[in-house]
């Protein structure tokens, strides 16, 4: 769990020194807003200021692209013996 400021400070790194704090704010709101629509955040009910990190691959990698990359893994290891290399 981290809070909106603790989002703020750790972007700070990421974003141009600036002395226009509002600017800074706006540039972490379009981002959280962004990883949200990715799903790598989820703002906590009732809290308007903090939110949970969610685990990346478990947000971004769904059952089916998981189920495609093992069909691929197969095909190549197919591939590979049929070659004479394994």
């Amino acid at each position: 769990m981290v809070t909106r400021d603790q989002i703020v400070d750790m972007l700070r790194l990421f974003l141009a020194d600036t002395t226009n704090e509002a600017r800074v704010i706006d540039q972490v709101d379009t981002t959280i807003r962004k990883a949200v629509e990715l799903d790598f955040l989820r703002q906590l009910r009732g809290q308007t200021d903090h939110w949970e990190v969610r685990r990346i691959l478990k947000a971004y990698v769904d059952a089916q692209t998981l189920s495609d990359f093992a069909g691929k893994l197969e095909e190549y290891a197919g591939s590979m013996v049929g070659d004479g290399h394994g």
